[in-house]
């Protein structure tokens, strides 16, 4: 069918309803004074069901005009027109039978057809459950109930028409084609089976719910709050209820639940759904709790004394008096958590996360308060970015949209803590947004705190490190240079008794001479061990700290510059390196160049690290290259670096050494 004729078909039933609503409102008018057989004014109750009888085929034809493939506009539309109709032909015949008999014609064939048309609704409305929200059954597992909840729709339709005895609304009138098989409570008989088939089809929805997502989900939790209702006021209700009571919440159910399907799938996100299905669930469950107490207390205490007080009565209501209002504060108090998480209860949540601080080992600490957090708005994921954009850590799906915090320690930027929707249509309240802003210096805390240990344990690496260099160089310095020199000189001295006791003046002197030259020798080791030691300041603070402190304590007239980009981890032996020649360089700036001021910049590029003095002193001019110099290029080459010494026209020296990082 294409969409302009579906259109066209769709809106002339919408007329068609209309003006047997119409219709029914003029008959109304005339027939207002006449009772019906309940005692009630026969004008008042159709009144009352007006409102759902124009809701539904209106939410009908607006679905069948605008989504014409799907199924659920033309049912609405179908069962609107069906009780729309009935209406009007039991009013049409009760002014034609009993009002003004004679004055119109077909009063009898009218209202024939009004005692059972109104079962036409019968088989449409299990599909309307089953074929929500896209006009498909869950599962073909479902086809069963399909068939048979339909099917008994159908019977009660086709044999409501022949039951025996008076016409439903005319006692007065036998039916003229009743069939005596066919009992005149037919349909009274017939409904239970048919409404338990009904229930089980809403039971789908239930199933739908739970396993959808996106869209969908949101579209269900539509039906499933107006479902709620329903189910509360055909238990409650009929049995319990007075009929105009009864008859106002059919009306009131039947406009929430049609709105709730047109909304459902024309435009979900209209209002917040889950407000409703928080209040549907609260009370529906006091209601029926409700009804529960006073049947009990009522029934227990009628039976005690024989029905001969009021008593308890009495009691039955002073108990749902005195358990309603806390009864109801916990259950709102346990959907809103169900639905939203802490968002009511702040204080919940931030007990909750300190008691995970306090109870977690670190290596899980991370992800136990993102946990927490998670848990507390009921977020779909929340991870943690460190301002580089490095995940830090994730708990739950992945995150794209939601929510983004900064976290600050310090008044410095540590991170950002982002949290998913709930959906992927949800949006978070203002409420959760407080919660999260009051978590999130929490998660900050949390994040410094592991960022501290880490670089801690980079440290100690580090200085680990070092010292095993260092322990290593001094052992081969030792057992290679100073021992063989001190075993020299003891071995010289052993041949300079000997000489001695053998009175060799000649081979004495000269043993002299070697062992003046060897412990010459053996000084001049020493003196080069403690030269190459590494500096204990590099292990305590590192060498941009160091060389800082270094630079302070030069020379009170050598003010001196130090700039430093971010350093990687260094190998130990191009820290002390440039430790070595840095101090050096500001020696001879302070010593020989007579410098004002003096700069030093670290930087970090290509794997190398780049050491640069400079000095506005007077310059190297055409000396030649001293010790100091000679030490700081030995220095660079002995770890595989470049040196470089230049000196500006106006004066002034620029040593660069270039040290890798990575062995060549």
């Amino acid at each position: 069918m294409r969409g302009r004729t579906a259109s066209r078909i769709a809106w002339a039933q919408w007329s068609l309803a209309v003006a047997s609503i119409a219709g029914s409102m003029a008959l109304l008018v005339l027939t207002r004074s006449v009772p019906d057989a309940e005692g009630m004014d026969d004008w008042l109750q159709p009144l009352i069901l007006t409102p759902g009888s124009l809701v539904l085929p209106t939410v009908g034809v607006v679905l069948a005009a605008r989504r014409s493939a799907n199924p659920l506009g033309w049912l609405l539309l179908g069962i609107g027109l069906a009780w729309s109709l009935n209406e009007f032909m039991r009013i049409y015949a009760g002014y034609a039978l009993t009002y003004s008999p004679g004055s119109v014609p077909g009063g009898l064939v009218v209202g024939w057809v009004a005692c059972w048309n109104y079962a036409v609704a019968f088989p449409l409305m299990p599909f309307v459950f089953l074929l929500f929200p896209n006009g498909r059954l869950p599962s073909r597992r479902w086809r069963l109930l399909a068939w048979a909840a339909g099917t008994t729709g159908v019977m009660i339709l086709l044999l409501a028409p022949f039951r025996s005895g008076p016409l439903e609304y005319f006692p007065d009138i036998v039916n003229p084609v009743g069939v005596s098989a066919i009992p005149p409570d037919f349909v009274r008989y017939a409904a239970p089976p048919y409404f338990v088939l009904l229930f089980a089809c809403t039971a789908s929805l239930v199933i739908r719910l739970r396993r959808a997502d996106g869209d969908e989900r949101q579209q269900l939790k539509w039906v499933t709050a107006a479902a709620l209702l329903f189910g509360v006021e055909l238990v409650v209700g009929p049995a319990f209820l007075p009929t105009p009571v009864h008859s106002v919440l059919d009306s009131l159910v039947v406009v929430v639940f049609a709105g709730a399907v047109g909304i459902a799938v024309l435009k979900y996100r209209l209002y917040d759904i889950d407000i409703l299905v928080s209040r549907s669930v609260v009370y529906g469950t006091l209601t029926a709790a409700v009804v529960g107490i006073y049947l009990l207390m009522t029934g227990l205490g009628g039976a005690a004394l024989d029905g001969t007080t009021t008593l308890p009565a009495v009691l039955a209501a002073a108990v749902v008096a005195i358990g309603l209002t806390p009864a109801r504060d916990r259950l709102q108090r346990a959907v809103d958590r169900r639905l939203h998480g802490e968002r009511r209860d702040p204080l919940r949540a931030v007990s909750h996360l300190g008691d995970c601080l306090a109870e977690t080992d670190e290596p899980n600490l991370l992800t136990a308060v993102l946990t927490s957090v998670k848990w507390a708005v009921h977020a779909s994921g929340v991870n943690v970015l460190a301002p580089d954009g490095r995940e830090l850590g994730t708990v739950g799906a992945g995150v794209r949209n939601g929510e983004s915090l900064p976290l600050r320690v310090g008044g410095s930027h540590i991170g950002v803590l982002r949290v998913a929707a709930r959906g992927p249509r949800d949006s978070y309240s203002d409420a959760d947004r407080h919660l999260l802003a009051a978590l999130a210096p929490s998660v900050a805390v949390v994040v410094r705190a592991l960022d501290l240990t880490e670089a801690l344990e980079v440290e100690r690496d580090r200085v680990v490190a070092a010292t095993t260099v260092e322990r290593d160089r001094l052992r081969r310095d030792l057992h290679d240079g100073l021992g063989p020199s001190l075993s020299g000189v003891g071995l010289g001295l052993q041949a300079l008794d000997d000489a001695t006791r053998a009175r060799d003046t000649s081979a004495a002197l000269h043993l002299l001479d070697r062992l003046r030259s060897e412990v010459s020798t053996a000084v001049g080791e020493v003196r080069r061990i403690l030269d190459e030691l590494r500096p204990a300041t590099l292990d305590e603070m590192g060498l941009v700290a160091a060389v800082r402190r270094h630079a302070a304590t030069v020379t009170a007239s050598l003010p001196v510059e130090v700039t430093a980009a971010a350093l990687p981890v260094l190998p130990p032996q191009v820290e002390t390196a440039a430790y070595r020649i840095a101090q050096e360089a500001l020696t001879n700036a302070a010593r020989h160049a007579k410098a004002h001021h003096a700069w030093i910049d670290l930087t970090t590029a290509d794997h190398s690290l780049t050491v640069t003095i400079t000095d506005d002193g007077l310059g190297l001019g055409e000396a030649p290259d001293g010790i100091g110099l000679a030490s700081m290029r030995t220095r660079a080459e002995g770890v595989g670096g470049r040196f470089h010494v230049e000196t500006g026209a106006g004066g002034g020296t620029t040593v660069t050494a270039t040290l890798p990082l990575e062995p060549s």
